[in-house]
């Protein structure tokens, strides 16, 4: 991996990345070959991270398994 790379990736971090840099970022790792690889697949998983971080789709989540939790709980009793 280049020095140049290397330092881009640090001093953004993935999460910083807009389309732009991240346009550049491909092309530098396409560039680079297949050891820098990894790293393409780190900038494609970045928005699921982001996503899964973000604390409304967290509270979403949380609702939806208590609203599912509720219900086999209110089925179970039903059948009983």
């Amino acid at each position: 991996m280049t020095t140049a790379l290397a330092e881009d990736l640090r001093a953004r971090g993935l999460g910083d990345v807009g389309l732009a840099d991240a346009e550049a970022m491909v092309a530098r790792i396409l560039a680079q070959g297949e050891k820098c690889a990894p790293l393409l697949d780190r900038l494609e998983h970045e928005p699921d991270r982001r996503r899964r971080a973000d604390p409304i789709s967290r509270t979403r989540r949380h609702l939806n398994r208590a609203t599912k939790t509720a219900r086999n709980t209110c089925t179970s009793i039903e059948q009983q």
